[in-house]
Formats: structure tokens, C-alpha cells, sequence
């Protein structure tokens, strides 16, 4: 309220301005400017308090895997819309062929995977 209130006093401070004679250009424009940033900030204001709305498969995947670790709903939603997308494989698909770069992060969401390495690998952990 305190926003709103500030830009009909600003609109008030600019046809005050423009009456004068002769007009108070700077005082105008400065009360324009009062005016766009007030204004863009309620709109700020009302964006960021708009409930988020997640899909069934969303609110699954939000719920057990990201929220657990402190990611909040509204960056989720912005990672969702902006970089990921759903991807469905039948049963015995390949779904990362063995030796091929992977330049994604695969979430399993539903069902089952099993990974199999063709050639046998050793690996260790931990620091020699």
C-alpha cells in the first residue's frame, strides 16, 4: 500500500510541476522516475507472491529429490520451465549407450534402470 500511496503522490508532485509557470521540468522528471520505479516494483511484488503450481509429476519429483536438500519451489519451477523436460523409455531401451559423452543429468522418476559397462572398469576412491 505504501508503493501505491507514494506514486499518486508523485502524480500528484508532477501535475503540480507541469501547472507551474514556468514548469519545474526536473522536479517532473524526477517524479516520473519515483513513479516507474514504484511501478515496478508492485509488479515485482505481486510476481513473487504468486503461488507456484506444479504438476502431478512436478510436485512427485519437487516433494522427494529437491526439496529435501533446501532447493526452494520457486527455483525448481524455473529449472523445470527453463531447462528440463520429460522423457518416457519402454522397458529394455537403451537409454545412455556405453562410451557416448552424456551432457545432461538424468533424473529416474518411475520405475527401474540398470546400468551395465560393457568393458569392465576399475575404480577406487579415496587418495592413494
Amino acid at each position: 500500500y505504501l508503493r501505491s500511496m507514494s506514486i499518486v503522490g508523485s502524480i500528484s508532485g508532477v501535475i503540480y510541476n507541469v501547472s507551474r509557470t514556468p514548469p519545474q521540468t526536473n522536479a517532473v522528471a524526477w517524479g516520473a522516475v519515483f513513479i516507474v520505479v514504484n511501478t515496478v516494483q508492485i509488479i515485482r511484488l505481486i510476481l513473487e507472491r504468486q503461488e507456484i503450481k506444479f504438476t502431478v509429476e512436478e510436485a512427485e519429483l519437487f516433494y522427494k529429490h529437491f526439496e529435501p536438500f533446501g532447493v526452494e519451489a520457486k527455483t525448481f519451477k524455473e529449472l523445470m520451465h527453463t531447462l528440463a523436460h520429460w522423457k518416457s523409455y519402454e522397458a529394455g531401451q537403451v537409454i545412455v549407450a556405453d562410451g557416448k559423452p552424456l551432457g545432461k543429468v538424468l533424473i529416474l522418476v518411475d520405475g527401474k534402470a540398470t546400468a551395465h559397462k560393457i568393458v569392465p572398469v576399475e575404480a577406487s576412491l579415496g587418495m592413494d
